[in-house]
C-alpha cells in the first residue's frame, strides 16, 4: 500500500464530488462514493481503476469486515449490496 505522507494522488473520478471513501480490509482497494450516483473502485498501489459500479444513492460505501462485499447506503434509500471481485449487485436491503 502506498505511503500517503510521501505520495499525494489527484484523482478526478466523480462529477459533483465524493461523499464517502473506505478502504479494503487488506488495504488493497480503495471505494469512492460520489454525487454522480456511481462507485468506483481503485488499485490502492496504483490508483487505476478497477471497477465502476451504478446503484448507488449518495450515500456511504464500505466493505464488510472479510471484503467479501461492499455495501452502498445512502439517506432514506435502499442500500445496495455488491459482491467484490465480480462487482456484482447481488442483494438490495430496502431503506426505512
Amino acid at each position: 500500500m502506498m505511503d500517503v505522507s510521501t505520495e499525494q494522488q489527484n484523482v478526478y473520478a466523480h462529477e459533483g464530488g465524493v461523499t464517502s471513501v473506505a478502504f479494503s480490509p487488506d488495504g488493497s482497494l480503495v471505494a469512492t462514493a460520489g454525487y454522480d450516483s456511481m462507485l468506483r473502485i481503485w488499485d490502492a498501489g496504483t490508483w487505476a481503476e478497477v471497477a465502476c459500479l451504478a446503484g448507488h444513492r449518495r450515500g456511504h460505501v464500505v466493505f464488510t469486515p472479510d471484503g467479501d462485499y461492499l455495501v452502498s447506503a445512502g439517506l432514506h434509500t435502499d442500500a445496495v449490496v455488491f459482491r467484490t471481485g465480480a462487482w456484482e449487485a447481488v442483494a438490495r436491503i430496502p431503506g426505512t
